[in-house]
């Protein structure tokens, strides 16, 4: 009985760890443009296999955005398009889901063309 219920508690665990990729792109001080398309792409060594939501976070409001659902993140990179409704900001990260603080992109900035 204590082994079954160990073993329930190791499998658990593992279902409920996460693979967190670190944002490379967008990079620190880069302006995106509205309604422009760029690829997001992430350090995808060691994915699991599992999806995401990439959320894009308006450092100066809190707002956040959602950029795009269940991405496959052993893929490595994802287009987004930057709708005209994100306010013009410098403050703007990228995120999945359920990631630390530590694997947001570094800050860059959207702006009109």
């Amino acid at each position: 009985m204590q082994f079954l219920v160990l073993v329930a508690s190791l499998v658990s665990a593992v279902s409920a760890a996460t693979f967190a990729p670190k944002i490379l792109f967008p990079s620190a001080g880069t302006l995106l443009y509205h309604t422009g398309g760029y690829y997001v792409n992430w350090d995808f060594s060691g994915a699991a296999n599992q999806t995401s939501d990439l959320i894009l976070k308006n450092g100066a409001s809190g707002i956040e955005y959602s950029l795009a659902k269940k991405v496959d993140l052993t893929w490595g990179g994802t287009f987004v398009t930057i709708s005209a409704d994100y306010p013009t900001g410098d403050n703007y990260k990228v995120f999945f889901t359920g990631s630390p603080a530590a694997n947001q992109s570094a800050a860059f900035r959207i702006g009109d063309v």
